[in-house]
């Protein structure tokens, strides 16, 4: 697990021949560097014990190269939008909702909220700065200070915060229209 992280931080090395991959940013961000996270395709991979972790990751990559076709990057582009800037919203987007019928009207949210200049307010991307999950955060940990919290920064998070299917890749990059600013989940059901 170890190996397979340390390999996922070799951003640089990958871009050599992944050019899909080339708007993450290499700069650290407060002291933070980005990895492949959100890059590395969620699917079912069959590899043996003794896999190396460049194999493992290369696998992962290549089926998100599958994955973010040439109609998704055209579509990325017809938005202005970098690769990365869809990766990230995507991730959101995954974490966000609970139900497929949601991630489009969930996405149009976000998108409203950048266009506004409001801060997304996600509690998820505090989560993931934080290093744990709440159910509801409290207003001190809304502060927690970190380039993914998107209560103190503006605009998207520093980076994905999770690998996410492709229901949540198409409403990042198909969001709903609307003029929306705000959705409440409810807390059994999850539906938005």
């Amino acid at each position: 697990a170890a190996a397979f992280i340390e390999e996922t931080k070799k951003v640089a090395e990958y871009q050599k021949n992944y050019p899909i991959l080339s708007s993450i940013p290499l700069t650290e961000k407060d002291g933070v560097s980005r990895t492949l996270e959100g890059y590395l395709f969620p699917d079912t991979y069959s590899f043996s014990p003794d896999t190396e972790p460049s194999e493992v990751v290369t696998a992962m990559l290549n089926r998100f190269v599958e994955v973010y076709n040439q109609d998704y990057i055209k579509r990325t582009k017809d938005m202005g939008k970098t690769v990365d800037e869809i990766v990230i919203m995507a991730s959101i987007v995954e974490l966000e909702t609970k139900f497929i019928e949601d991630k489009a009207n969930a996405a149009s949210v976000f998108y409203n909220r950048i266009a506004a200049n409001m801060p997304l307010q996600s509690d998820i991307t505090v989560d993931y700065a934080r290093g744990e999950k709440t159910p509801v955060l409290t207003t001190e940990q809304t502060q927690f200070p970190s380039p993914y919290n998107t209560y103190i920064n503006t605009g998207l998070p520093f980076g994905p915060i999770c690998s996410f299917g492709e229901t949540s890749l198409e409403a990042a990059l198909y969001p709903a229209e609307t003029k929306y600013l705000y959705f409440v989940a409810d807390m059994n059901s999850g539906k938005i």
